[in-house]
């Protein structure tokens, strides 16, 4: 799996992160296409939802899918930040590995074959947009390693993306897990066609606010509370009888009070420090005035 550290990614040999890799699907694997994916994305009766024993409710903040590929959401800050690296079959390696395990954890959720085949090829699309993008990926290095490439889906089909995500945005209620983990890759920097230029990113940037509001409006007001559950109200503190207020003359008379003993007893200190001083000063001017005596 991919290291921890730039410096184990710059050419160490390390064990995998996982030791034990759960079984590989099969990468040749033609049953689901992604082309034939997206109008499936249009029939809500053709795709999931989910068993009846997962419930996730509607306020309830990060779904399972997103959960499943918490680990590979990680690895991408990461590579974003590795100035260089040589080892690109490893690397290629280890994340397809790493997606045939999210494969396997958004199953065990049960989530259907397509609903895992689009957030699959958002995970790709990603992964394959990042390293294209770093200055050890670029200039066609990553080309043969294609991530979409390996899951038989054309490096060119990484556009797909928004067109995909215009689809799901249709039907939030059934569609919020995938709107909310293509929301994830594009916080982490996907762009695709839109890395262009600087109108492009505005653009971008306005389709992944708009990803966000939709979101927003079907989880509700979901900023004051991460739970779906009413907070329970605290019992209210029995009131305490309010206290007397002291006399305004007893305060002005324990001020004052503060006040002389403070200026009489600064008063005796700098009489004592002149005191000290004048003495000082006596002691000075005899000892200079008989040792001018006897040099006379």
């Amino acid at each position: 799996m991919i290291q921890n550290s730039s410096e184990k990614l710059a050419g160490r040999e390390e064990p995998s992160l996982r030791q034990v890799v759960p079984p590989a699907l099969e990468l040749n694997d033609n049953a689901t296409d992604l082309t034939n994916a997206v109008p499936l994305l249009e029939t809500a009766n053709q795709l999931l939802t989910r068993n009846k024993l997962i419930v996730h409710h509607p306020k309830a903040g990060v779904n399972p899918l997103v959960d499943a590929a918490a680990y590979l959401f990680s690895i991408i800050g990461k590579l974003k930040q590795i100035k260089s690296y040589r080892h690109l079959n490893k690397l290629h390696k280890e994340l397809v590995a790493e997606i045939n395990h999210f494969q396997d954890e958004a199953k065990s959720h049960s989530y259907s074959s397509e609903y895992i085949l689009v957030s699959r090829y958002a995970l790709c699309a990603t992964l394959d947009d990042i390293i294209n993008n770093t200055s050890w990926g670029a200039q066609g290095q990553w080309e043969n390693y294609s991530l979409l490439t390996a899951f038989n889906q054309e490096s060119a089909q990484q556009e797909r993306f928004f067109i995909i995500l215009e689809r799901l945005i249709k039907d939030p209620a059934l569609y919020i897990d995938l709107m909310e983990f293509m929301y994830i890759c594009l916080s982490l920097g996907f762009k695709g066609s839109y890395r262009a230029t600087e109108f492009s990113s505005h653009q971008l940037e306005q389709i992944a606010n708009a990803l966000y509001k939709r979101i927003r409006a079907h989880h509700g007001d979901f900023s004051k509370a991460l739970s779906p559950f009413p907070p329970i109200k605290a019992s209210a503190a029995p009131k305490s009888e309010p206290q007397k207020k002291p006399q305004t003359g007893f305060i002005m008379l324990t001020t004052a009070s503060i006040i002389l003993a403070l200026f009489i007893g600064l008063s005796y200190l700098l009489n004592t420090i002149s005191d000290q001083s004048y003495q000082e000063l006596m002691r000075i001017g005899k000892s200079i005035f008989y040792d001018t005596q006897e040099h006379l």
